[in-house]
């Protein structure tokens, strides 16, 4: 619920009338006038409200349109209740308060009505002149419209009709390049006919030619590779876990492709002995080192490293070491976030990688302590240097110090 709007301006006021005491509140609520009348010598009190707009007021006396608003109208009311210039009629159970206008002067007053009727129809009449000019402005903008429409019109069916004889001239043209490109292809097909001929011709002759070649080149190439072979096989001489050339091409290739590498055997199982502390005092200083191992089971596995062999008890990093299987011709490199954790060496062991991806103990042909476990290096399957079997036997170990030529 809203609470109604306050009065602008309130005037109230005690009068007599017809013997009668009244109260007389007038108020000015928003654009209306509110007249509140209260009976003061009836019991109960009797009280009547009015309520008019400057329409309302209009209509009972031509006296209000001589004011502008209500605001005028209440200033004027104000005055006339002062003077007491009103008269209030009651019918029936009605009260109707009206304002008569005691007009002392029907002249001024006629003639203020005829100024205020002048003045309307001077504005109406300087609005009809407005009215007609600016008919005749938007006359005469038709019209030029109209011309520049006409105008337009006739340059668009100008083109139009320019555009349509362009029309008909591309089509012959498009037309004609359509018949040239026919003819084009007649010819284009009788060239390719040509010349696939003669490709023909000559790659019999090349083919000939190639072959003849490729029977002096195989030769060449089958005395190269013989010599090849002979040169890697004096690489690791004296190896007892290598058996052929492909073993040894394949580990030159894993410590660095397209390169020379010599090596020299520190340590051998077979002929140092199994103790690991031999072990550690024939690499002692020694990088790199390839470790060559061959398990009583019968496969033949192994690592690289760029670091020293020794007791630490702690990882090195090698981001270079790796792991290899010559059964499955496969190199296994460490994986990124295991490089600081390549190899591992005590007083019992050596290993590669966190988890002893290949760990090696003392006395390891005489025990089955040592295993291969897939953690560090990029193994694909469990136990797969062995075969699949996690714990070995050694059969043969050899450790080589690498140098590049």
């Amino acid at each position: 619920m809203t609470d109604a709007p306050k009065p602008i301006s309130v005037f109230a006021i005690n009068i007599e009338n017809e013997g009668k005491q009244y109260e007389i509140t007038l108020s000015q609520k928003s654009n209306n006038l509110l007249i509140i009348s209260k009976e003061l010598n009836s019991f109960p009190s009797k009280i009547y409200e009015e309520e008019f707009s400057k329409d309302n007021l209009n209509q009972i006396s031509k006296f209000f349109k001589l004011f502008e608003d209500i605001s005028d109208i209440f200033t004027e009311l104000k005055k006339k209740i002062e003077e007491k210039k009103f008269k209030i009629k009651i019918n029936k159970n009605n009260f109707i308060f009206l304002f008569k206008v005691d007009i002392s002067n029907i002249k001024e007053f006629s003639i203020k009505l005829i100024r205020k009727e002048e003045d309307i129809k001077s504005m109406v009449v300087g609005l009809c002149k407005t009215i007609k000019k600016q008919e005749e402005t938007i006359k005469k903008l038709e019209e030029e419209s109209n011309n520049k429409i006409k105008k337009l019109e006739e340059e668009f069916n100008k083109k139009i009709k320019q555009l349509e004889e362009e029309k008909i001239e591309s089509n012959n043209k498009i037309k004609k390049l359509i018949e040239d490109k026919n003819e084009s292809n007649n010819k284009i097909k009788k060239l390719e006919e040509e010349f696939n001929k003669k490709i023909k011709q000559f790659e019999d002759k090349s083919n000939n030619k190639i072959k003849q070649f490729e029977d002096k080149s195989n030769n060449k190439i089958k005395q190269i590779e013989i010599k090849d072979i002979n040169n890697l096989l004096k690489i690791f001489k004296g190896s007892r876990v290598l058996s052929n050339n492909n073993e040894e091409i394949m580990i030159s290739n894993w410590i660095k492709p397209n390169s020379k590498i010599k090596v020299n055997l520190l340590y051998q199982i077979s002929r140092d002995g199994d103790n690991i502390s031999t072990f550690y005092n024939k690499v002692k200083n020694k990088y790199p080192t390839l470790i060559l191992i061959k398990s009583k089971l019968g496969y033949k596995f192994g690592g690289y490293t760029t670091q020293t062999w020794e007791i630490t008890d702690n990882w090195k990093r090698d981001e270079l070491s790796f792991l290899f299987s010559l059964n499955k011709q496969m190199k296994y490199n460490i994986k990124n976030d295991q490089i600081k954790n390549a190899i591992y060496g005590c007083s019992d062991y050596f290993a590669f990688g966190s988890e002893h991806d290949l760990c090696i103990y003392d006395q390891c042909t005489l025990n089955n302590n040592n295993y291969c476990y897939s953690f560090s290096y990029n193994t694909t399957e469990e136990y797969e240097l062995n075969g699949g079997e996690e714990y070995f036997y050694v059969d043969e170990l050899e450790v080589y110090n690498i140098e590049f030529e």
